[in-house]
């Protein structure tokens, strides 16, 4: 059974959810287990010298989590691509992928024009738009009609099963199974954080879910919210920090050697009464429970501060202003 607290933050979200954010983050394990199957559609990129992944906001995540998982897994670089160009050293020697939910992403576009002239092998992963009308050589279709951020599951699978097509083992189902329902300490650490401004800190594989929750914070309850990663931030961050008006989100794992170095800044910088920390597993279960557990503190910090989780105007007027 649900807290009292937990059933308050259900009721202040349902007043507020007009598009039904919480069905799809509800939905996130369910996703997942579809979107398993999206793994087989993919090319062999043996013999390839790189992988380049392009996309951008909600259709550009899957590439930062490949990468993390993959450091330790692949003799082959794997390279995100969040820009109109790819790197100059990404060439016909590459598989270029280009993510784009709605396949109507300019940079994303005009990142994969440019890999086509160069003789990239490409791989398409979109719901159709201009993206599908494009030169490609493969496709991977996903299902419409979903916000791209909630969208996750599906564009990140055909990455996995890339992966996989290299020898590693990244299974998305088994790692569905293993999602717990996190809604209580989701509950917890909304409450936390209302009202501050969060900073999400990560490691290793866990440094792109602290980036995910940075970016749910932004687009589903309309928050100011920084990330950064250990150790890196050892070497700068924690001379700036301030507790005036900040509170800390800390994603931990199994490892010995970085708890040190988090304990460390912690106890340096940050006042225990506005950190709140949670661990996770290892390997890609460990990484989509932290992201579940983020997308749920998001929605529940809409629901506080009275934001529908699903329009990103701000974003629109972007768009608008390029287009």
């Amino acid at each position: 059974m649900p807290s009292k607290r937990t059933e308050e933050l259900e009721r202040r979200l349902a007043r507020v959810d007009g598009e039904s954010m919480r069905r799809h983050v509800e939905g996130f394990p369910e996703y997942l287990s579809d979107a398993a199957r999206l793994s087989e559609r993919v090319p062999d990129p043996s013999g390839k010298s790189g992988i380049a992944v392009a996309g951008m906001g909600g259709s550009g995540i899957g590439a930062e989590i490949m990468r993390a998982l993959c450091s330790t897994e692949l003799d082959l670089p794997v390279v995100p691509v969040h820009d109109c160009k790819p790197p100059r050293f990404v060439d016909g020697d590459y598989l270029f992928v280009s993510v784009s939910y709605s396949g109507d992403t300019g940079e994303t576009i005009s990142a994969h024009r440019r890999a086509v002239a160069r003789g990239c092998d490409t791989l398409a992963v979109t719901s159709g738009g201009r993206l599908g009308g494009e030169e490609w050589d493969h496709l991977v279709e996903v299902p419409r009609g979903i916000p791209p951020r909630a969208a996750l599951p599906y564009l990140l699978a055909p990455l996995l099963g890339l992966a996989n097509r290299l020898g590693a083992d990244l299974d998305v189902e088994d790692a569905a199974s293993r999602l717990e329902n996190p809604r209580e300490p989701a509950t917890e650490t909304a409450l936390g954080i209302h009202g501050s401004i969060p900073v999400i800190y990560g490691y290793g594989a866990l440094a792109p879910a602290a980036y995910r929750w940075k970016c749910q914070l932004n687009e589903n309850s309309g928050s100011s919210a920084f990330w950064n990663y250990f150790p890196e931030l050892n070497h700068n961050e924690v001379e700036g920090w301030s507790d005036d008006g900040m509170s800390c989100v800390v994603l931990r794992s199994t490892d010995d050697e970085m708890e040190r170095r988090v304990d460390a800044a912690l106890e340096a910088v940050v006042p225990a009464e506005v950190v709140h920390e949670h661990e996770f597993g290892d390997g890609l279960p460990g990484v989509l429970s932290a992201i579940h557990l983020g997308d749920w503190v998001s929605l529940y910090l809409a629901g506080l501060k009275g934001v529908d989780p699903t329009p990103v105007n701000d974003i629109e007027k972007v768009k608008g202003l390029l287009s």
